[in-house]
Formats: structure tokens, sequence, C-alpha cells
């Protein structure tokens, strides 16, 4: 159904049965819904209340959106990493509502929330959208005709919508599900979750800042309470982080960097992968000239062979690197990932120091690595550097 994964399945049961649960015995809402009064000792409802659904049309539109939604984003995080996002965002969500409504009783002495009753799904949705802006942002969705969104301004679109609704029908408690749900979740991506085989945390690209989400008019002035607040916090990204996502790694300036100049050309890329992985914390490369690059599944092609990996059908992308490059080492491992999650996608690569060096000239090749994705014999994006987020993305973009 819908391509759904066995994840978003077992969510979907999960959902249907706690509705069951409280249709057939009313009584229960009160232990699986959050009601701050009785949270204690009934700590369990900080988990339960984010996957409880009282209204059975709502149920019928979370189910559909999880069925869909998660098979976006399960793939690139991986069912474990996918499963620790969830927990992470519903705890997290119910905890702060908690807090929330204790803080209002101390200081207006009203118990008024205290027992109300705070339940549903719409929260983690929330969150699901904010994640599926971070894996594909410059997707385009058609809507209705020729009318067409941005994956990037879709969150705000339906929360905004979600949250006016709530108002309309006087459901004003299930808005702090929603806010939350949304806020934190970039919060987490932004910050906090780890990148895979890295020991660096949270996505520092310009396309998921916080301002991302609005139009651009919106942009410097959210940038600036942005900066205040990430002071005031110290929320920040370590440069490592930054270094790696945001920065090709080894740039050229010239186009003649890998043809007419060969030996400065090498001694530039040799400075540049010691400093990149120094500044990683990785092991130093104790001699470029004899290292060799670990084994791979990804099939080795030359010059001769390009032609053909690029024009054949289907989705194709090949990898440009030499051995004695630290980060295209990096890039191979997140590559040996990639291969067990996109398995439609053909994968190669090309050793630039075993082709002729007009090869690399003719190819336009300014940086290393380099990833190029070709469809149907039609290149389709370029990427640069150790961007473990951004390869997900490209791939997950063109796939679809």
């Amino acid at each position: 159904m819908f391509g759904s994964t066995r994840l978003s399945r077992a969510l979907g049961l999960l959902l249907i049965s706690l509705y069951l649960v409280q249709y057939f015995v009313p009584s229960s809402t009160s232990y699986l819904a959050l009601v701050p009064g009785r949270t204690l000792p009934c700590v369990w409802n900080l988990v339960t209340a984010g996957f409880l659904t009282t209204n059975v049309f709502k149920l019928i539109v979370e189910v559909a959106a999880v069925l869909l939604l998660v098979r976006l984003v399960e793939p690139l995080y991986g069912s474990r990493e996918f499963l620790k996002f969830m927990f992470v965002l519903d705890f997290s969500i119910c905890f702060m509502v908690f807090a929330g409504v204790y803080l209002v009783f101390a200081i207006t002495s009203s118990g008024t929330l205290l027992y109300t009753e705070f339940t549903g799904f719409h929260g983690i949705l929330a969150a699901l959208l904010v994640a599926i802006k971070q894996v594909m942002p410059d997707h385009e969705l058609k809507l209705l005709g020729p009318l067409k969104i941005t994956v990037k301004y879709v969150p705000l679109l339906c929360i905004t919508l979600a949250s006016l609704l709530l108002v309309y029908l006087q459901q004003l408690s299930q808005l702090p599900f929603l806010l939350l749900g949304s806020y934190n979740a970039w919060v987490y991506l932004r910050f906090f979750q780890q990148q895979p085989d890295t020991q660096l945390y949270g996505d520092p690209s310009d396309d998921f800042r916080f301002s991302g989400f609005f139009p651009p008019l919106l942009a410097p002035l959210i940038d600036g309470v942005g900066a205040v607040c990430g002071t005031v916090t110290r929320l920040r990204h370590s440069s490592e982080a930054r270094l790696v996502v945001m920065k090709p790694l080894i740039p050229v300036n010239t186009p003649s960097m890998l043809g007419s100049d060969v030996a400065d050309a090498n001694r530039r890329r040799e400075r540049g992968a010691k400093a990149l992985e120094e500044r990683l914390g990785l092991k130093k490369l104790q001699d470029l000239g004899d290292l060799e690059a670990p084994h791979t599944s990804i099939p080795e092609i030359g010059q001769n062979e390009y032609s053909t990996f690029i024009n054949s059908e289907g989705l194709s992308l090949v990898t440009f690197s030499t051995p004695w490059c630290g980060p295209c080492h990096l890039v191979g491992k997140e590559l040996e990932t990639l291969t067990k999650v996109f398995k439609k996608v053909r994968f190669a690569k090309v050793d630039l120091s075993k082709q002729d060096s007009s090869f690399a000239v003719n190819q336009r090749i300014k940086a290393l690595p380099t990833l190029r994705v070709y469809k149907n014999g039609m290149f389709m994006e370029e990427l640069t550097g150790v961007k473990p987020v951004q390869m997900r993305q490209m791939l997950l973009h063109h796939s679809l």
C-alpha cells in the first residue's frame, strides 16, 4: 500500500490499536492521554499520548499520512535512527506540554489545564514534514493543474492550515502538539542527530536554517532572532561539521589544475586532505603515496567505459576520486551504505590517478571527491565534498 515500509505499517497498526482500545474502553483515555495532573504516577502517558487519536476521521487521515510519509524518510535515516527520531520527538513533545502546564499553574494558580486531555499523532506528523524538508527540500509537488509547491515550504503551509482549522474548531488543546512537533523536530535534526558513519552531529546546511521554512522576505529578521537565540542557548555546530557540509573539500580555482600543473595540483590536494583529516580528528595519512583504497563493492570504471555507464537506462551515480584523497574514503564509506538503500541505482567510481590528465580536464572536475548523477543518459546533478545528508537528498530526489 503506497509502497509503504514494514515500520510504517506497524505504526499504522499501533494508531488503530490505541483508537480501538479507547473506543471500546472509554475510561482508558484518562490513562493513555496526557493528563498533567495524573502523569504522576501514570508516567507512561508521556509516550502513549502522542500516538492516541480519538476521532475516527482524523485516524484515517493519520494512518494514510504515516504510510505515505514514513517511506520517504525511513530509508534515508535507517530503521534504528528513525525509531530514535520518533521516540525523541514523542517524549519531548509530551514532556514540554507537561512542564508548560505546570508552569502556567505556578503563575496563574488555575488548575484548569491540569486535567485537560492532550492527545494526537499530529505532532509527530508535523515532525515528519520537517524531516522530509531536510531530505528533499528542492523537490516540487504537483497540486492542482499547473500549481506546484516546493517541499521546503510544505511544513509551513500544512502547519498554518492545521492551526487555523484547530482554532476554528475550538480545539486549542491540540495546538501544543502540532507546534512543538515541528519545532522540536527541527532542533533535533539541526543540532543533535548523528550523521551516518561519523562523529558529527546535526545538519548545518543553509537549506535547513530555521528561516528556510519561511518566505525569503522574512529570512533576515528570522536569522537575526535566531542568532540571538543561538547565543543564549549555546546551540552551535562544530567547525568540523560546518566544514564538511558547507564547503568543497579540495577547491580548485583554475580549469588546468588536473592538467598542465599536475605536481602543484597534487601538493594542494595533499594539503587539503591532511587539513580536513586533522580537523575531523581522523587518523593522519602516514604515506599518501602508498595509501591503498579500502575494499569496496562499488565497481571501478575507466575513461573508456565512462560514456557507456552514464548513458545506461535508469539512474546512475559516478564518483571521481583518487587513492590519496582522504575525503574520498569518507565518501566511499557512505556510498557503500547507499548501495544498500537505493538498490535500483547503478553506482561506479573513477580513479582519476589511472586516467589521462585530459580526462579530468574535459570532465571539468574541480574538486575531489565529485559525485555526478545521470538519468537515462542525461546529467542531473553534481555534488562535491563529504556531504552525507545532501548525497541522500540527491538520490532520493532523482529516484522519485
